[in-house]
């Protein structure tokens, strides 16, 4: 029974230990095989995209910071980067990165083809 007034836990969208909103597919890097994944990233991450050979199967995020995360990746052998903040989008040679959020060290990326 809700009593009136009152919130329950699926009105609210879930948020992870982190503060961060919960990813869809968690930390699982693997979900990202096609290029379509939402996860959280802690830190600096190779995540493995070998659907998209164009940008060397594999996006490297490099760097989050408070204000912004920064991506690259091998574009037709030559290097890519592009740095997005929180509700920003990159895109590297057909590959969308989407930053959802950012707090401290982590972030939850959606990517895209």
């Amino acid at each position: 029974m809700t009593v009136p007034g009152t919130t329950t836990a699926a009105a609210t969208a879930p948020k992870a230990k982190s503060g961060l909103p919960t990813a869809a597919d968690g930390s699982n890097l693997g979900a990202c095989a096609n290029g379509n994944c939402e996860v959280q990233v802690d830190g600096p991450t190779t995540i493995p995209v070998p659907g998209m050979p164009l940008i060397g199967g594999k996006v490297q995020i490099q760097q989050i910071s408070s204000m912004a995360v920064t991506a690259a990746a091998s574009v037709f052998g030559f290097p890519a980067s592009s740095t997005a903040p929180s509700g920003g989008t990159m895109f590297l040679n057909g590959l969308t990165i989407k930053v959802v959020a950012v707090q401290g060290s982590s972030a939850v990326l959606r990517l895209s083809t």
